[in-house]
């Protein structure tokens, strides 16, 4: 919903992204594409429901050939530029070096990879939270191979294999302390904000949670819970970062954005969340940094 949600902030698309065939399609999508041309090509044997999906994935792996990885920051907090990319300096250098995220958007800003992953990289569309689950899935279940099938990983070369490499240990699950000292469990995510590659971070932890007359479980004592964080940084909102509460009965969510668009922006925005987050208990809070900074991407 939080990506889908945040696709109206943002340029539309180049064609329709249909989400009737994706799952069913997905382990055909990128068999033998190793380049940009081979991404359109591969159009012939898919789907009809994959056509616009693998013509979005050549139009961007073509971008990414044309400018290098993107999504890498410079040291003043910018963008890198081409030249910087074409010749990283030491500070850029330190910076992939030192944030996970920056080097996990390298690795899959390599063309070759891009070519492979751009029909399957979550996006702020409709399609976006469907392909944060199917990553998730592969995540769960043996790491890129399982989130792309084998036939999308064939005949690497040198510089794709280091990307996967890069892209399997951002799969791993890792323990991350927050301020108050709660260990939570965090997973790196690829995410293609319009053209520029960069990541969110999905943390949780389990808790107990004292019952609520709205539970209907009164007098049982504590109740499992979750608490869960996504974060973000996108370009069209700043920082981004939803906070949940899961338990039996109950689901709460809280939305800091740190960027403040203008009325209608915000209003589209809020509907879009309403409208599929039906009978949930959510708070949107506008112009307000991460309440958890340390559970961010770039963090």
């Amino acid at each position: 919903a939080l990506t889908a949600a945040a696709g109206t902030a943002q340029p539309k698309p180049a064609g329709p992204l249909p989400l009737a065939g994706l799952a069913a399609e997905g382990a055909r999508l990128s068999a033998s594409v190793q380049t940009p041309q081979a991404v359109a090509g591969a159009g012939g044997s898919a789907g009809a429901a994959a056509q616009d999906l693998l013509q979005q994935a050549a139009q961007r792996a073509r971008a990414a050939v044309g400018t290098g990885p993107a999504g890498l920051g410079t040291a003043a907090g910018g963008m890198a530029t081409a030249e910087e990319l074409a010749a990283p300096s030491p500070a850029v250098l330190a910076e992939v070096g030192s944030r996970p995220d920056l080097a996990l958007a390298a690795a899959l800003g390599q063309p070759g990879m891009l070519a492979r992953l751009a029909a399957y990289l979550p996006r702020p569309d409709r399609l976006g939270g469907p392909a944060l689950l199917l990553y998730l899935f592969g995540a769960r279940n043996g790491g890129a191979r399982a989130w792309l099938g084998d036939s999308a990983l064939a005949h690497l070369t040198k510089a794709d294999s280091g990307a996967l490499a890069t892209l399997e240990e951002a799969m791993v699950p890792t323990q991350r302390l927050a301020a108050d000292g709660t260990a939570w469990t965090t997973l790196l995510l690829p995410y293609m904000d319009g053209e520029e590659l960069s990541a969110l971070l999905l943390a949780h932890r389990q808790l107990w949670l004292e019952p609520e007359a709205e539970d209907g479980e009164g007098g049982r004592g504590l109740l499992p819970g979750t608490a869960f964080v996504l974060g973000a940084t996108l370009a069209e909102l700043g920082s981004v970062q939803l906070k949940g509460l899961a338990a039996p009965h109950r689901l709460r969510l809280e939305l800091t954005v740190s960027g403040e668009p203008d009325a209608s922006s915000r209003d589209r925005f809020a509907a879009g969340l309403s409208k599929a987050l039906d009978g949930v208990s959510l708070t949107i809070r506008w112009g307000t940094p991460p309440a958890w900074p340390e559970l961010m991407p770039g963090a």
